[in-house]
């Protein structure tokens, strides 16, 4: 829970940014975060490093505003992977 909570401080804070410096570190704290709530999806089904790497390659760049969708993407590539 600590990551999503992270993430909806984070993404109010990114959209209000008023500087170029503090837009790109609150995106890269974003991004960071991201990457982690990533991770423990990717533990939570068990996946493999190659089966990791084709769900990475299967995602476009997603941006804070679309973040449901890129869930719900994950879940689907997760549910591909899981029928190999």
């Amino acid at each position: 829970m600590k990551f999503a909570d992270k993430m909806l401080a984070l993404v109010p804070k990114l959209r209000a940014a008023r500087s170029e410096a503090e837009r790109k570190t609150l995106q890269n704290a974003v991004t960071a975060t991201d990457q982690q709530i990533d991770e423990l999806v990717y533990d939570l089904y068990g996946l493999t490093e190659k089966e990791r790497e084709l769900v990475e390659a299967s995602q476009p760049s997603a941006a804070p505003s679309t973040r449901a969708a890129k869930a719900k993407s994950d879940a689907r590539a997760a549910k591909q992977i899981e029928m190999l």
